[in-house]
């Protein structure tokens, strides 16, 4: 592998501990980094980043935080944290349009679970952000709401910023929000991480509660976060997951992933993530090379019988599909919709018997394996090379290509920032593992923060 290069030290804290600690010092107040923020929600592409703003919510919860940290009795951490919701969220008196326009309009009587616990936290929701239509993408694609893009610096092309939580990603680079609630199926908040410059977690399914989440595919749908680093993340899981992360002590060994770096890589990904390796491997960590062959088998599964969360999602999105309300929904959603309704039962059951096998199979994986490979085979693609259907299906089972395989085997994830390509556009790498241990990624990947190791 190359020899280590050079990268920014990262902060110490992240942004939520920074902004507590000014809150503390009385530097400033939740209410007046609210309403900042607000204004900088209403001043952006607010229309393509957000469904709907809710000035009044969060001005209500910023005031009601500002007082307890007058009082010397915050909440914790995330009291009055500014963050968004991604639009599949149910936030008690709104809407949750599932980014689409034939969901109705009837406001939710109560929050989702996750999002109560959050604003039980006191966390200042500014508002929901827009997705990928039903969540079923992920280009961040969105005839509807408008489809949010970011520029690529050094060529000025107009590129995507993935989905399908896209609105939750452009919020973050245009500066609102700490820190943004989203859901991961296939690869909803890796994509857009990889793609936007930003960290994404997506949990083992059992970690966070889906309660009050519109489902797309309920054997694969998880709560994710997006944020500006994992020390962000920890504070959201220790609020999401209900108690404090218990970070293993164990020192984790990489391995790499050979065989998710092939051909069909970007040789700057590939370059990005080989670097990343060996900035690891110098810091003296454990580091392998190897093929990861359950991941091999599950794609091989894909190309032969389809995909599980087509099926699923062909069910849970029926409703949907009636001739009279199908044709107000996107073309590309239709499409797939269509597909996955021509799944056969033999199909479904050897995508199951598969799934069943390799889990049971990966409890043997050794304790303390963190796989690494890029977390997209490419950076974000250009809005304009994505004229016909099928180069936006293209595009799409490429984005998905890597992440996806993950969800089926319930791979806890995390999107790190490993550089950039020759337009400017970020590259990523993900760090997986088997089911369940949650605790030893979390842990990796704050060390690899703490020593600098990732691009910020």
């Amino acid at each position: 592998m190359p020899g280590a290069c050079r990268c920014q030290p990262l902060p110490e804290v992240g942004r939520i501990e920074a902004l507590a600690q000014r809150y503390r010092s009385g530097d400033t107040t939740p209410e007046d980094v609210a309403r900042a923020q607000l204004a900088l929600a209403a001043g952006n592409d607010a229309h393509s980043i957000f469904t709907q703003l809710t000035p009044e919510l969060a001005l209500a919860q910023a005031r009601a935080s500002t007082e307890r940290w007058a009082r010397g009795t915050p909440l914790g951490p995330l009291d009055g944290v500014p963050l968004t919701v991604k639009d599949l969220f149910d936030l008690e008196g709104t809407a949750t349009t599932r980014g689409s326009r034939v969901t109705g309009r009837a406001p939710a009587q109560r929050d989702a679970a996750c999002v109560a616990r959050l604003r039980a936290a006191g966390a200042v929701v500014l508002g929901k952000t827009s997705l990928s239509e039903f969540a079923f993408s992920g280009l961040g694609l969105n005839p509807h709401f408008g489809t949010p893009v970011q520029r690529a610096p050094r060529t000025g092309a107009t590129h995507l910023v993935g989905g399908s939580s896209s609105g939750a990603a452009a919020a973050l680079r245009a500066g609102i929000g700490c820190v943004a609630l989203g859901s991961d199926t296939s690869g909803s908040v890796r994509v857009p991480a990889a793609w936007s410059g930003l960290v994404g977690w997506r949990p083992s399914q059992a970690r966070y509660p889906l309660d009050g989440v519109a489902l797309l595919a309920p054997s694969l749908d998880t709560v994710g976060v997006l944020a500006s680093s994992v020390a962000d993340v920890l504070a959201m899981d220790a609020v999401l997951h209900g108690e404090q992360p218990q970070l293993a002590d164990t020192a984790p060994t990489f391995v790499f992933a050979a065989n998710l770096c092939g051909g069909k890589v970007q040789h700057e990904v590939r370059d990005n993530c080989a670097r990343f390796m060996a900035r690891v491997a110098d810091a003296g960590f454990a580091c392998e090379e190897a093929r990861v062959v359950a991941l091999e088998q599950v794609m091989d599964a894909f190309a032969a019988h389809g995909t599980l969360v087509a099926a699923e999602a062909a069910h849970e999105l029926r409703a949907f599909t009636e001739p009279a309300v199908a044709r107000h929904v996107d073309p590309f959603v239709q499409r797939r919709l269509a597909a996955a309704r021509e799944m056969r039962a033999h199909d479904l059951i050897a995508l199951q018997q598969l799934r069943h096998r390799l889990l049971q199979e990966a409890a043997s994986v050794p304790q303390d394996v963190i796989y690494v490979f890029p977390t997209t085979p490419a950076t974000a693609p250009a809005l304009a090379a994505l004229h016909t259907p099928e180069r936006i299906a293209a595009a799409n089972a490429s984005a998905l290509s890597h992440t996806m395989p993950c969800s089926f085997l319930d791979m806890p994830g995390i999107a790190l920032p490993s550089g950039h390509d020759g337009a400017g556009l970020p590259t990523s790498v993900l760090l997986c593992c088997p089911r369940g241990r949650d605790a030893l990624l979390l842990s990796a990947a704050r060390r690899l923060e703490a020593l600098a190791l990732f691009n910020p």
